[in-house]
């Protein structure tokens, strides 16, 4: 690992020492073979941490991506957490950092494909960045040599399906501004303005609204289905 990552690498090792004190902390070196290595993330790390006072199950935290990532002294690590120690979550550990340097920066709410089964037989498929709930701000926040990273959960999740299109959105014309029009106008679906209305069509100008419902399937704004982006986690 060279001089500059060294630092910052330790800070990560000792903060994760310092909030899990009483558990094992086992430092395992993951090689990414030479490209990925010299060109995203050299002398990666990921720390695996026992169970203990703070929980009954494993975490599995990386030491590398901070160094490899950071803008203004802002950058991120990422924990993981599993109920036994196995080399599998080492690799997805690895993965996340492979995936988050190489060009797929993430953030909060993205997700990772991985191709296959996160542990065999489940249909989780990705990796989910959230917030670490389990483990709560003080695992979060990492003060480092120059700044400092958060560490954000890595749940896995399975896609969300795609919500159909409707075939016909109607908005008044006192909202010609939404935001999303032009990502429906992209779109197969027909958009009718209508007018002397605001945010309630159906009730503002019924006549029309129930004309130009019958030519098809629609949607006011206020029934437009939530945008999503990535995916959630499996439950």
């Amino acid at each position: 690992m060279s001089d500059a990552r060294l630092p910052a690498a330790e800070a990560v090792e000792s903060h994760v020492r310092a909030f899990f004190d009483g558990h094992c902390v086992e430092v395992v070196d993951f090689d990414l073979g030479p490209e990925r290595r010299e060109v995203v993330v050299d002398g990666l790390c990921v720390l695996v941490v026992g169970p203990g006072p703070r929980s009954d199950s494993w975490a599995y935290v990386t030491a590398g991506c901070w160094a490899a990532m950071e803008k203004d002294g802002h950058g991120l690590e990422f924990v993981m957490t599993a109920h036994v120690r196995d080399q599998r979550f080492v690799e997805l550990m690895a993965m996340i950092a492979y995936y988050h340097c190489g060009g797929h920066q993430l953030d909060l709410e993205h997700s990772m494909p991985i191709g296959e089964p996160w542990v065999p037989g489940s249909a989780c498929d990705h990796l989910l960045i959230s917030l670490p709930y389990l483990h709560g701000p003080d695992l979060e926040h990492c003060p480092l040599p120059g700044g400092y990273a958060r560490i954000p959960w890595t749940l896995p999740a399975r896609p969300v399906p795609r919500t159909p299109a409707p075939r016909m959105f109607m908005y008044g014309e006192h909202n010609s501004s939404l935001s999303y029009l032009p990502a429906l106008a992209e779109g197969d679906g027909e958009l009718v303005e209508m007018s002397h209305c605001a945010h309630f069509p159906t009730g503002s100008n019924a006549p029309e609204s129930g004309r130009q419902g019958r030519a098809g399937q629609w949607l006011s704004p206020l029934r437009m289905p939530r945008r999503r982006t990535g995916t959630g986690p499996d439950r």
